[in-house]
């Protein structure tokens, strides 16, 4: 998978973390909460994947509630 996906395992109580990367080789990051737990973004409980941005993922890593967040509107070049 050259894509550049990553997969994020989390366990059940939601306070650590596994990020796996699949480019040239295998990459592990690991992270255990002492207080507080990662917050998911709103989804299905289908146990199905879930497609988060790179700045969701970076938000769950540092503790930010993703509920909270709003976007302000950007200019966005076309074509």
């Amino acid at each position: 998978m050259l894509d550049g996906s990553v997969f994020i395992f989390l366990n059940r109580s939601r306070t650590h973390v596994k990020l796996h990367w699949d480019g040239d080789g295998f990459e592990l990051y690991y992270k255990r909460l002492e207080r507080s737990t990662y917050e998911m973004p709103a989804h299905g409980d289908n146990g199905s994947s879930l497609s988060v941005s790179y700045q969701q993922l970076l938000f769950m890593l540092q503790g930010v509630a993703l509920k909270k967040i709003e976007y302000r509107k950007r200019y966005r070049k076309t074509g």
